[in-house]
């Protein structure tokens, strides 16, 4: 089916359930569709692109999933991410940055994977502990060698993350300044899972440990300082997503049967998924936090449920679909899946 098949049929729905239930408080915010392509439709080249596109099939063969940058992966040996603004790929072992509208260009030569995070351009290999940043002319701003393998990436428009599997966090200013935190290791128990930095750069985060798994908090500036230590009952072995809300009270962190909530001056409350949690990804714009999960309908079909949470625990939008999507992410006002063959946008407008 093509996207005109589907498109009308998302319309309705996404309008007929704003009149059903609409938000309550402060500005309004309804979800429109805004793109829904198959997936044979869309064939990165050297050709100008008359609209953003974006694809998420597949996943890189690294450290990070496909949903800790705005990836796209079209064919075997074309990885890529992209910006509001930009197309960062690479094909055979030559990076290209290409502005939308706009011929691409080579910038570099290169064993590493493009990402983007927000509006910034990275070459990472995540196994050599290597990272460098790019501006929009292709230009190099910084680059970094680590001792360990790359486990984790977290950033803000000041500070790139980066945690080791060594148990090592490197705070990397936009000078290519460092600073790194070791992460207290008992016994050998300290690669580090998850790293989330405020977008004040006030705070940062990290969880780390195999057997036990602890959340730290750190005060940044001049004298960074340890705020909090909390065992947490995770026993995850792979990323661990972790948010701050935009004014630094708020800390959302994943965990197998729910959202933790976490601030500096309460215990961690616990909101409950009652499925199967799946993953959850961040809208910067409107600090939310939306969730996928996994359940069981009352004929045994396997469902899937995308939550939307406002910073302070209230659900705000629940939306159930027999169809997994591989992927979903926030790119600038969108929400973007994957399902099946085909990707499908939704737009964010305030009413």
């Amino acid at each position: 089916m093509n996207k005109t098949f589907f498109l009308p049929l998302i319309i309705i729905f996404f309008t007929l359930y704003y009149f059903m239930f609409p938000w309550e408080g402060g500005t309004e915010m309804v979800w429109t569709a805004a793109y829904c392509e198959p997936f044979e439709g869309l064939n990165p080249s050297d050709t100008p692109l008359d609209e953003v596109v974006v694809i998420n099939q597949g996943k890189y063969k690294a450290v990070l999933g496909s949903e800790s940058g705005n990836n796209f992966l079209s064919e075997p040996d074309f990885k890529g991410s992209i910006s509001s603004t930009h197309a960062f790929y690479k094909e055979g072992d030559t990076l290209y940055l290409k502005e939308f509208g706009a011929y691409s260009y080579a910038i570099a030569i290169t064993d590493s994977s493009p990402l983007v995070l927000g509006e910034r351009y990275f070459s990472v290999d995540y196994g050599s502990a290597f990272i460098e940043e790019f501006d929009k002319t292709g230009s190099i701003l910084w680059s970094w060698k680590g001792l360990a393998p790359i486990t984790s990436l977290a950033w803000n428009d000041d500070f790139t993350a980066v945690g080791s599997l060594d148990g090592t966090v490197s705070l990397i200013a936009e000078t290519g300044d460092i600073t790194e935190y070791p992460v207290y290791p008992a016994e050998g128990d300290h690669v580090v899972y998850g790293v989330a930095v405020s977008e004040d750069s006030s705070r940062m985060a990290i969880i780390s440990g195999l057997r036990n798994q602890y959340l730290r908090t750190y005060t940044l500036g001049e004298n960074p300082q340890l705020l909090s230590q909390v065992t947490l009952d995770s026993q995850y072995r792979r990323p661990v997503k972790m948010y701050y809300s935009d004014d630094a009270v708020y800390l959302w962190v994943e965990q197998e049967d729910g959202l933790l909530q976490y601030t500096d001056d309460s215990p961690p409350l616990l909101i409950p998924v009652e499925d199967s949690f799946i993953t959850m990804t961040h809208d910067k714009e409107g600090s939310l936090i939306y969730v996928l999960s996994r359940s069981k309908g009352s004929g045994g079909d396997i469902l899937y449920t995308l939550k939307s949470f406002s910073p302070e625990g209230t659900v705000l939008f629940e939306n159930k679909t027999e169809y997994f999507p591989a992927s979903f992410q926030i790119n600038a006002a969108d929400l973007i899946f994957s399902m099946n063959d085909n990707i499908m946008m939704l737009n964010r407008q305030e009413m």
